[in-house]
């Protein structure tokens, strides 16, 4: 197994501008998303061909697809943006991306989808008006704190200052979070 990464934006408020921004990411309206799927492929990353789909995550895999948007924000529903592979979740104060790129590949030897993913979370969080990220891994407590409900504000990790700082070593994991400016 390995870490994914993640990426988790706090938010002042699950808005109808939140509302807007999802229904742009469901069009397909975010070009750094299309240049990452790109980026990846040409990196040897498999990405998909499927629409963008809403999902479950209660239930089995084969029962998990969503006939339309859920009603959000709710931390059970997660939008599968299948290009990149990225997946979206909400709650009221706050939304996470997970990747499928595993972190040592991202934050190793992969720098066009590194650079990409990057963007991507820029693009994203600012049409919702986010006003930081942190990347993590999806093993991080902060993360497991948001997937719970909980606050994971106050969940303590390590704030790291660069990218190279939050995944040093391939043989360890990923350690702390990094704060991405948007």
């Amino acid at each position: 197994m390995g870490v994914n990464i993640v990426a988790l934006f706090p938010l002042f408020a699950f808005s109808a501008e939140t509302l807007r921004t999802i229904e742009q990411v469901e069009r397909s309206e975010f070009a750094a998303a299309a240049a990452l799927a790109t980026a990846m492929q040409a990196e040897g990353f498999a990405t998909g061909s499927r629409p963008v789909q809403w999902y479950d995550k209660r239930k089995p895999t084969a029962e998990a697809a969503l006939p339309g948007r859920p009603m959000l924000p709710d931390i059970n529903m997660e939008l599968l943006l299948p290009g990149p592979n990225l997946n979206l979740c909400f709650r009221a104060d706050a939304f996470a991306i997970w990747s499928v790129m595993r972190a040592r590949l991202v934050l190793g030897n992969r720098p066009e989808s590194r650079a990409r993913l990057l963007d991507v979370y820029r693009e994203i969080g600012r049409g919702f008006g986010a006003a930081e990220c942190w990347i993590m891994g999806d093993d991080n407590p902060i993360y497991h704190a948001f997937e719970r409900n909980q606050d994971y504000s106050a969940v303590a990790g390590e704030e790291k200052f660069s990218l190279a700082e939050l995944y040093p070593d391939p043989a360890l994991e990923v350690e702390g979070f990094y704060r991405l400016p948007l």
